[in-house]
């Protein structure tokens, strides 16, 4: 481990760095996030309104989510400019929690918890009915957790139904009062592990109780091991052990007087003991143990082959990692531990949840029905309720109707079954235009498979102008799909109408992503900017070329 760098903020460091990517972010009682390169430069300072609140958060995109305390939500670029931000009327009950389909996530102490889209509309808030005292666990198969000043779990679904509420277990009023019913706790494998006071306890997202057990001593911190190596857990009195997933002991480690939440990158574990930082592999064994700065350290986060950590001085530091979790994650046990994706990082609909609608399953009947006006139809019930149910959204099953709809008719483009009059494109064009205006990441990744399979001008343009709405160069994947079709693609060359379309989005797409001025949307507009276009069209990708240096 080398010592890197040090820098120091125009404040208090209020919360552990952010790592992404894209760089590293501070967040300082000066009021500004400070975005910094690996090697410590200031790329960045994005000013805030008013006095930070806990950490930032980093969604899947790489856009930056910060909080104020008097409940202000900003997302900001990789580049440093603001996308949006949306008051969401209250003290936030930690970092705002950044789910994978790009919906952001943020309890208040109130009790009330919002869900707002990476576009920054609000797709739903709602009255828990009890103080919230941290933020909410984002379980990206199945649900969202929510903890409370009582001591009870919440569950959630992702657009804020009640399934389950379980009281806290095997706690006096007492000691419950006593640790302020703060839990710690952490996803895998869709399984919810959470501690209060010395109690563990494995639930299912349907809130059975897998297991239960007293621990040694108060647990004062929880993650999960990569490589499904387990549970990690500190103790208040600063030893720390390791248990499977049934809650078997696998080993005690060595040392003692640990203070800060541990960070575990894809070998070893990153623990902090004043001014030392002390590396475990996932047996225990101490590997190392220095005190490589003199400044008393906090707040570990990996990320980039980087340790980088805050300090009780205005000063973060770096040093050189041989593990890594890639991009970081602000909330306590980083990565995995808290998005419960282990695999696919993708949000799950569980349509079990609806097999007794009986509205779902007319809608969807309606959707895969061979008819295309029954199909057209069922899509414009579908708009109209997501339009007419405002902040709600209607999104409980409404938006994955539509998902189904474009994928449907995919399948049915793609087996050759049906001529081509019974091809559906004016189903893919009106499905395209709604999630223009409702979409989120997962609709981002259908659009650009479906895309990449379109032949008809009409729905590809649709497509094109619906990946521009939604902002983000999610995975990389909307620019390259549109430089592909209107470049690459015979269907597309020539076409002033993909190319119009094309030029409208991949200017959104810059302004919201805060993208270099090269890759793909910038080879889109240089071949519309030279290519065989009318002069109105070439002369619209020059202005947003010039925009973009």
């Amino acid at each position: 481990m080398v010592f890197l760098w040090k820098y120091a903020a125009g404040g208090e460091l209020i919360s552990r760095p952010a790592v992404s990517a894209a760089g590293i972010y501070l967040y300082s009682e000066d009021r500004q996030i400070h975005a910094l390169t690996p090697q410590g430069a200031v790329r960045w300072k994005f000013r805030l309104s008013g006095r930070p609140a806990d950490s930032l958060s980093i969604g899947a995109d790489g856009t930056v989510y910060a909080c104020t305390d008097d409940g202000k939500l900003y997302a900001v670029n990789s580049a440093g400019r603001l996308i949006w931000q949306v008051d969401t009327d209250g003290a936030p009950a930690g970092e705002p929690a950044a789910a994978i389909d790009g919906t952001v996530y943020l309890a208040h102490k109130s009790g009330r918890l919002c869900a707002v889209s990476h576009l920054g509309f609000e797709r739903w808030s709602i009255d828990t009915g009890n103080a919230i005292l941290q933020p909410p666990v984002v379980d990206a198969g199945e649900a969202v957790y929510t903890f409370d000043d009582t001591g009870a779990i919440s569950c959630r679904t992702q657009w804020g139904e009640l399934r389950w509420t379980m009281p806290a277990a095997g706690q006096s009023d007492d000691n419950v009062n006593k640790l302020k019913a703060v839990r710690h706790a952490a996803v895998n494998r869709h399984v919810l592990y959470t501690s209060l006071g010395r109690n563990l306890q494995a639930l299912t997202p349907e809130g059975e109780v897998l297991w239960s057990d007293e621990m040694r001593d108060d647990i004062s911190a929880l993650i999960v091991l990569p490589e499904e190596k387990g549970l990690f857990v500190l103790y208040s009195d600063g030893l720390t052990e390791a248990l499977d997933f049934t809650g078997e002991l696998l080993w005690s480690g060595q040392g003692a007087g640990y203070s800060s939440y541990p960070a575990a990158g894809d070998n070893s574990i990153y623990i902090m003991r004043g001014s030392k930082i002390t590396i475990m592999d996932f047996t225990g064994k101490i590997l190392y143990d220095t005190e490589p700065s003199g400044i008393t350290l906090t707040q570990p986060v990996l990320g980039n082959n980087l340790l980088v950590c805050g300090s009780e001085e205005w000063v973060a530091c770096a040093f050189t990692a041989e593990s890594s979790l890639g991009d970081g994650w602000t909330q306590k046990g980083g990565g995995a531990a808290h998005d419960g994706t282990s695999g696919v990082r993708k949000w799950h609909f569980n349509e079990t949840l609806f097999l007794s609608d009986m509205d779902y399953l007319y809608l969807r009947e309606t959707i895969q029905s061979g008819d295309i006006n029954d199909k057209i139809r069922a899509l414009e019930e579908i708009s109209d309720r997501i339009a007419a149910e405002g902040a709600d959204r209607g999104e409980n099953y409404l938006l994955h109707l539509v998902h189904l709809a474009l994928s449907e008719s995919l399948l049915t483009m793609e087996s050759g079954i049906f001529p081509a009059a019974d091809d559906y494109p004016s189903v893919r064009k009106k499905a395209a235009d709604i999630l223009g205006k409702y979409g989120n990441f997962e609709s981002i990744e259908l659009l650009t498979v479906v895309l990449g399979e379109e032949k008809y001008e009409d729905a590809s343009a649709s497509m094109i102008l619906a990946l521009g709405s939604l902002g983000s160069d999610f995975n990389g994947l909307p620019l390259e799909a549109i430089y592909n079709k209107v470049v690459i693609d015979d269907n597309g060359k020539g076409s002033e109408r993909l190319a119009l379309a094309a030029v409208s989005a991949v200017g959104k797409i810059t302004d919201y992503s805060g993208a270099a001025v090269s890759g793909y949307g910038y080879r889109t507009l240089l071949e519309i900017f030279r290519g065989n276009y009318s002069a109105g069209t070439r002369r619209k990708a020059g202005e947003v070329l010039r925009s973009m240096k």
